[in-house]
């Protein structure tokens, strides 16, 4: 496995990134034998390598939560969800609107971590005394006492200690922030490999909305038919789901960043 600086003590952003929470890999080999899969997310990238496995289908998939793939498609509804939701005001969406443009030409010009230095630093000019991700640390020290659990470490195949929130990791991953990862999909999808994407009724930072418009924007032989099928309920539990047997996405009602 591979992720963000492999000289770096495994960590929260390694483990939860590449593991469990954007991107879950379920199946790590398919139809080709020795061929890597590159599962991407926001801020992380995990390559899985299989140089002995016999060529054979594997009827599972992989699944991404709180993904920002696309964020050249996911960032503009940002304001669309807040108005939504009553978290600004008309005035506020109006005015935050007007600078859209200009960051999209920085995300297609640059793609990469100058273009989010410049986004984070005016984003906190404007959220003064508000820290969108204080939910990471309310949990860390949790996190921390899971990862270096005996029974953790052996399942996960390391040795070294576990830490929450490293900093060399996540600087290690920045710059990948930015970069559109949905082109890796479509291949996928005509593989037929199925992929399912899941987002909190209630998570800001990586909505439903943002998510649901980057995969009805994505090119592949069944986007048409992906775009005409119905949203219905799932019965296992309380979300509403689209789907067309290779790709589902999966609201989960009253959820949160970090709750699912």
């Amino acid at each position: 496995m591979v992720c963000g600086d492999v000289n770096a003590s495994w960590c929260y952003y390694c483990v939860f990134k590449c593991f469990i929470s954007p991107v879950i890999v379920i199946a790590v080999a398919f139809r080709f034998p020795g061929t890597d899969l590159i599962a991407y997310s926001a801020s992380s990238a995990c390559t899985f390598y299989n140089p002995d496995l016999e060529l054979q289908d594997v009827d599972l998939g992989f699944a991404i939560g709180n993904g920002l793939t696309d964020p050249a498609i996911q960032y503009k509804p940002y304001t669309d969800y807040a108005s939504d939701h009553n978290l600004i005001t008309k005035t506020d969406y109006e005015n935050i609107n007007t600078m859209i443009p200009e960051y999209e030409k920085d995300i297609q010009l640059y793609g990469n971590y100058y273009s989010v230095i410049y986004l984070d630093s005016f984003a906190k000019d404007i959220m003064l005394h508000i820290n969108a991700y204080t939910c990471y640390f309310a949990v860390s020290a949790t996190i921390a006492k899971f990862l270096n659990l005996p029974s953790v470490k052996e399942a996960l195949g390391v040795h070294t200690g576990g830490v929450s929130c490293s900093k060399t990791v996540y600087s290690a991953m920045q710059e990948d922030w930015m970069k559109d990862l949905e082109v890796g999909f479509p291949a996928l999808l005509e593989d037929e490999v199925k992929v399912m994407i899941y987002a909190g009724e209630y998570n800001l930072i990586c909505n439903w909305l943002g998510n649901s418009r980057w995969v009805h924007a994505m090119k592949w032989s069944g986007q048409k038919n992906f775009a005409r099928a119905p949203t219905v309920p799932f019965s296992v539990a309380v979300e509403d789901r689209k789907h067309n047997h290779k790709t589902s996405i999966y609201f989960i009602l009253r959820k949160r960043h970090q709750d699912q």
